[in-house]
């Protein structure tokens, strides 16, 4: 049950990430409120976690690593902290922290329970938590694009949520869980990818076409990332980078 879940990888790249407001952050302070958020962090950033713990039961947050994300986050402190001490029974809390010390992705995963009973945790705790190294700005038009999850750089190349793109593009997207592909169709024009293999292809009035991406599509967050000078440029639109401001700007 407590076998964590990674559904992203990310290579580490040499520059650090460019700091924004909608994206990730050089740190975050968490709760249990926090259950099933997705956290983005810089590489060095800090993530510190609080829950509910009470010892004097018996129950304690069982702490479940998550070996598949070695070398992105490192637990850096852990403690329990009684409210009232002194008062016997009084409930407390289990406090951690934790950095970021690479890039990639990995899960947080917890249970509440007592370590000597074979038994099912009374309540589980998990977070998503995704670094990355360097992050980007995408306009459309000179305006920012509206996405819940911010484009980054890998292997030298621009990955964007294909999604957000797609709407404020105004072209229809649609994604088929069972093959893992994404297709776009704006007017005579159809797009063909699958997750995981850097072929595409695209249809139009003059035929089928095969393309190589320099990167193959993948999923971050729940979301389809794919390069976004293939997709702009795919689409007719203009795609061009600014190195100096970390800016790339889309023009339909």
């Amino acid at each position: 049950m407590f076998r964590p879940k990674v559904y992203l990888y990310l290579i580490v790249l040499l520059l650090v990430m460019l700091f924004s407001p909608a994206g990730a952050s050089a740190g975050e302070a968490i709760d249990e409120s926090g259950n099933g958020r997705v956290v983005f962090l810089e590489v060095g950033g800090s993530l510190d976690l609080s829950l509910e713990s009470n010892a004097s039961t018996g129950y304690s947050w069982q702490y479940f690593p998550d070996f598949t994300g070695d070398g992105v986050i490192k637990e850096t402190a852990h403690e329990y902290r009684e409210e009232n001490p002194g008062l016997i029974g009084a409930p407390g809390g289990e406090y951690w922290s934790f950095k970021a010390v690479g890039a990639g992705a990995t899960s947080i995963s917890l249970g509440y329970m007592r370590p000597w009973e074979s038994i099912q945790p009374v309540k589980t705790f998990k977070v998503d938590v995704i670094v990355i190294p360097q992050q980007v700005t995408v306009t459309l038009n000179g305006k920012p694009l509206d996405a819940d999850v911010p484009s980054m750089i890998k292997e030298g190349r621009t990955l964007a949520p294909m999604r957000a793109v797609a709407e404020a593009l105004g072209v229809e997207i649609e994604w088929l869980p069972a093959t893992r592909q994404v297709i776009i169709n704006k007017d005579a024009i159809s797009l063909e990818l699958t997750v995981g293999s850097s072929k595409a292809l695209r249809r139009d009035p003059a035929g089928e076409h095969n393309i190589t991406l320099d990167v193959p599509a993948e999923i971050m967050a729940g979301r389809v990332f794919a390069p976004l000078r293939f997709f702009g440029e795919a689409l007719g639109c203009k795609v061009e980078w600014d190195g100096k401001t970390k800016v790339v700007n889309i023009t339909s």
